[in-house]
């Protein structure tokens, strides 16, 4: 290595003056090369690190933006007996602009790139890095990210995973359901990746329907096709049968799918593989409370019932579906005929994080930008969030873009916390109010409850005696909280919805 990239041996030096060790290379097809950095305890106490720091250099003199996308892939073929921090990396390129490069993709690439200086001393190589690093993990909000996590990057729901493991392995179809921005879509991924994790006999296939048509007359084809295309990726890692599936012309009916499916699960049932598919945004297949009355899908119990059939007829075989509304179980018949899967399938719903779950996600997050909240702090976010995903981290952003940034690490306390309730209110309206929307067109009657008892035309516990199965579905979706003794009262988000007057 010393020989194709002379700069490793100033910055071997640079890194044992900061009292850090390289532990591992590896060079790559393309020329890269790999380092994973044992940063000691001075940088990892500094920095909040607990795993190793992957460096990478780039073979090119032109840095791309493919560095950044290539290192999740990179951590992902190490050797298990090593791992690294999953939120940057550092960056060495002979590209005279490769700092400036990496400052510009910082809020479009996944992971944060951080240069690594060359052609200088040891000593300011150090110093410069120790800068670097000061300010590029200060200055991203990470809080702010809303994108689905999994691995490394995905807190608590220790219970519903464990729950939704056990339905994988005892063949239950279930749903996961909740508002949006709950972390639904993070759930079903990180029990994708568990589910398929040191086992080479199972596949996760995980689609995302929200790009379903509305019309009746085009959902079919597409939703046949998205099924397919989904399934093709997954059997064909795997060297599955899947030339029937593969025929499949663009009018194939749900009966043809089924057909072809059947064929590609009895070769993986003979070779022991286990076959899961999840369905992600299920609203878009169903549609809301108004297309649940007035349209008409036959296409939509026919797929529902072709996958209970198929889940029945093969061991190996299982769905997962997740979304707003849990009309698809819930709900004795979908458009003019018996639902298939009513009473059939199980239904999750995510409650609000639990108070180790939500200080871990907030300690573990500062922790990656050099950001330390104190105990009061921590009080008062779960005060004021109570464990909601959204509000939690909205207001953690909120709070973490008020910190100077002239101090390293920057400390949080109940006092920065309290100074930016009533802007991080104003701040979320627009998205709660969307939020509630969503939630309304999908659930009417029990946001009209919640209407009554915001106005005070009527008592939660008086709603409840009236309503019972509408208030349970309201406790399930974290809305209304529920007391041990069973007194009710407004979950946070609808505090928040009410005092924002949205609700």
């Amino acid at each position: 290595m010393r020989e194709k990239i002379p700069a490793v041996v100033e910055h071997r030096q640079a890194f044992r003056l900061l009292g850090a060790e390289i532990r591992f290379i590896r060079k790559y097809a393309d020329g890269t090369w790999v380092l994973l950095l044992n940063t000691g305890e001075a940088l990892a106490g500094r920095f909040g690190l607990t795993r190793d720091v992957m460096v990478m250099y780039s073979p090119t003199h032109e840095l791309q933006p493919a560095i950044l996308g290539s290192a999740k892939k990179r951590r992902d073929e190490l050797p298990r007996t090593f791992s690294c921090e999953d939120h940057f990396i550092l960056v060495a390129s002979s590209d005279p602009h490769a700092a400036a490069k990496l400052h510009a993709w910082a809020q479009s690439e996944p992971t944060l790139g951080i240069h690594l200086p060359h052609r200088s001393t040891p000593d300011a190589i150090a110093r410069t890095l120790i800068a670097e690093m000061q300010r590029k993990l200060a200055s991203r909000n990470l809080y702010d990210e809303t994108l689905p996590v999994t691995g490394a990057d995905f807190f608590g729901r220790r219970t519903e995973l464990t729950n939704l493991q056990e339905e994988l392995r005892q063949g239950k179809v279930c749903g996961v359901f909740g508002l949006r921005k709950t972390g639904k879509t993070s759930l079903v991924k990180e029990l994708g990746q568990r589910f398929v994790s040191g086992n080479d006999k199972r596949i996760f296939v995980l689609r995302d329907l929200e790009s379903l048509p509305q019309q009746s007359g085009r959902l079919r084809v597409e939703l046949v096709q998205e099924l397919r295309q989904g399934l093709l990726e997954g059997f064909r890692a795997k060297q599955v049968r899947r030339g029937d599936l593969n025929d499949l012309g663009l009018e194939a009916s749900v009966g043809d799918l089924k057909r072809a499916l059947a064929i590609s699960l009895n070769d993986c049932q003979k070779r022991g593989i286990q076959v899961v598919l999840a369905l992600d945004e299920i609203e878009s297949l169903v549609g809301d409370a108004e297309t649940l009355r007035h349209d008409a899908r036959p296409e939509v119990p026919e797929a529902l019932g072709a996958l209970r059939s198929l889940v029945q007829e093969h061991s190996n075989f299982n769905v997962v579906i997740s979304g707003i509304t849990s009309a698809i179980i819930h709900r004795g018949q979908l458009f003019g005929v018996e639902n298939p899967l009513f009473n059939w399938a199980r239904s999750y719903y995510l409650e609000p994080l639990s108070r180790i779950e939500v200080d871990g996600l907030t300690t573990d997050v500062g922790r990656r930008m050099g950001v330390q909240w104190s105990s009061d702090a921590l009080d008062t976010m779960y005060e004021i969030c109570l464990g909601d995903v959204f509000l939690h981290r909205t207001l953690a952003a909120t709070v973490v873009d008020t910190l100077s940034q002239d101090t390293f690490p920057m400390l949080v306390s109940s006092d920065n916390v309290e100074a930016v309730k009533k802007r991080w209110r104003r701040g979320v309206a627009e998205r709660l109010a969307q939020m509630f929307g969503s939630f309304e067109r999908h659930y009417p009657t029990e946001a009209s409850l919640l209407r009554l008892a915001a106005a005070g035309d009527a008592s939660l516990e008086s709603l409840e005696a009236e309503y019972p199965i509408e208030m349970g579905r309201l406790i399930d979706l974290a809305l209304v909280a529920e007391a041990p003794a069973g007194d009710l009262s407004f979950g946070s988000l609808c505090q928040v919805l009410h005092q924002a007057r949205v609700l």
